[in-house]
């Protein structure tokens, strides 16, 4: 995409390249750094090829944060980044090919000022182009309709429907499309693919997406579809924090791990996995973390030794027991909350999935609260790291729900 940007911008005069993608991160931390470089790496090129330095794209291009512009013409020879966020469709509005005149009825182009189209193009460029709602595009068609235009989307096909997966299916006649799987890439591990199998399955949507580069199945049975929650991983954090609230699902030794989970209002902002700990280690892991993350609220998973970390935090804050520096372990101001899932759910239906859905127990009544909350609550888990957040992304796209004989939803164990 950057070799994309500079080629249009160096070849083509008084070109105009309209640049966007779901979050600034994404926009300005990747896209833009990436443009950087190449603007640094080609002085440097140039230089050893002995090229006059009148030429280089250093001297024909300034390069800021957010825009490249062109030293002699920076108000009609550019590019530009400008996010595309829900509540801003208009990313790609107002723009239009340089050296091109309508005519006084508005119905046809009177005059171009080069018929090879070597002056005044406009190329819009779109990053993770499937996390781009569909208006950002439609709000960009009559730019698009006009000579010397043309739009590039790049991305990971993580949402079946929408624009960009149109531009790969029923519309693909009107675009040039190219399709990479990981083992393509000399960039990525050999050995990728098959840890996602492993950790998800074969037939999982995490391995056709990251891995082969191909559209979800829409399966009847997956409860939260995956570009929701690709979504909250693009999503910028919000900045109204909610109450901060730690998770712990515990585990003890063999395969299976503890998870510490903080989430602030809408924001998840931690996670943490431990292995092969007993409940003590897990104990003295939480008394940490509560003082680290500001903790105010903790809610334990009591089903097995979870009901141990829970008694002995509670112990903890009951008997005032301190630190060395005479801090208290466990606040007296953080709530702690024993969550048996096995519980009957609570008498009331969570709409999701498009319908109303009556869940058996209390995680069922979870996970259908999780399905309803990627959907409806805008949730960022922009505070991930990168690894972090896409393994969440494989635990949450991969279960699956049934009706019972009673009509009550029941969220089946995962099996990859």
């Amino acid at each position: 995409m950057s070799a994309a940007i500079w080629w249009k911008l160096e070849c083509f005069d008084f070109s105009k390249i309209v640049c966007t993608a779901p979050s600034s991160v994404q926009l300005r931390d990747v896209l833009w750094s990436e443009i950087s470089k190449w603007h640094r790496n080609s002085a440097v090129e140039a230089q050893r090829a002995g090229m006059p330095s009148e030429y280089w794209l250093t001297s024909l291009f300034e390069a800021t944060q957010d825009k490249i512009v062109a030293r002699g013409a920076p108000r009609e020879w550019f590019a530009v980044a400008r996010t595309s966020r829900p509540e801003t469709p208009d990313a790609l509005q107002g723009f239009h090919a340089s050296d091109i005149r309508v005519s006084d009825d508005g119905y046809s182009i009177v005059e171009n000022f080069d018929d090879d189209g070597s002056r005044g193009q406009i190329l819009f460029v779109v990053d993770e182009a499937a996390g781009v709602l569909d208006k950002v595009f439609e709000v960009a068609e009559g730019a698009l309709a006009s000579p010397n235009s043309s739009l590039l989307m790049c991305g990971n096909p993580t949402r079946g429907t929408g624009y960009f997966a149109n531009s790969h299916k029923h519309n693909r006649g009107d675009y040039e499309t190219l399709h990479f799987r990981s083992s393509d890439s000399p960039l990525v591990d050999p050995g990728y693919r098959d840890g996602l199998v492993r950790k998800f399955g074969e037939d999982s949507n995490v391995v056709r997406v990251r891995a082969d580069g191909e559209f979800p199945r829409a399966d009847d049975d997956t409860l939260i579809p995956l570009d929701l929650v690709e979504a909250a991983i693009m999503r910028e954090r919000n900045p109204e924090d909610g109450q901060r609230r730690l998770g712990i699902d515990v585990a003890r030794f063999g395969d299976d791990r503890t998870v510490f989970v903080l989430r602030a209002g809408p924001n998840v902002e931690h996670v943490r996995i431990e292995g092969k700990r007993d409940t003590m280690e897990v104990v003295g892991i939480a008394v940490k973390l509560i003082k680290q993350w500001r903790v105010q609220t903790v809610c334990i998973d009591t089903i097995g030794i979870g009901s141990g970390v829970y008694d002995r935090l509670t112990e903890i804050k009951k008997r005032k027991e301190v630190d060395n520096n005479g801090d208290p372990l466990v606040p007296p101001f953080v709530q702690l909350v024993a969550v048996n899932v096995a519980e009957r759910a609570p008498i009331r239906a969570v709409q999701v999935l498009d319908t109303e859905q009556q869940p058996y127990r209390l995680r069922d009544y979870l996970w259908l609260e999780m399905a309803r909350w990627l959907r409806d609550d805008e949730p960022s888990f922009a505070g991930l790291r990168s690894e972090v957040a896409q393994d969440l992304a494989g635990e949450l796209t991969s279960v699956r729900f049934s009706i019972d004989s009673t009509g009550r939803t029941v969220i089946e164990a995962r099996t990859p």
